[in-house]
């Protein structure tokens, strides 16, 4: 589903709407670059300090290409595919680059 945003709308609270939203979300697809000033750790951080209270951990890739998960106990940053941790307890930030190449 989509929504639309305010005008006066920033990535804080793109971030906040999307981490708290209901029913939860379980992916956020940023094909219009609209998270910016934020490298995709940041973003995953942000999205797990806001709320997103149904999952785990928040999975993005980083600046080399590789997909890596945050995990939420302990704030450890792992390889995904390291984490063992099941899909349903996953969200997914993908940003504008990887999304549409």
């Amino acid at each position: 589903e989509s929504q639309a945003l305010p005008d006066d709308w920033s990535v804080g609270a793109l971030l906040a709407r999307v981490a708290t939203s209901e029913p939860p979300l379980h992916a956020l697809v940023d094909t219009g670059a609209l998270v910016t000033g934020l490298s995709n750790l940041e973003a995953a951080t942000r999205l797990l300090e806001l709320g997103l209270r149904h999952v785990e951990g928040c999975v993005f890739m980083d600046a080399s290409g590789s997909k890596m998960i945050l995990l939420r106990d302990g704030w450890r940053l792992l390889k995904l595919e390291q984490c063992g941790l099941p899909p349903a307890k996953r969200f997914s930030f993908y940003d504008q680059v990887h999304t549409t190449g």
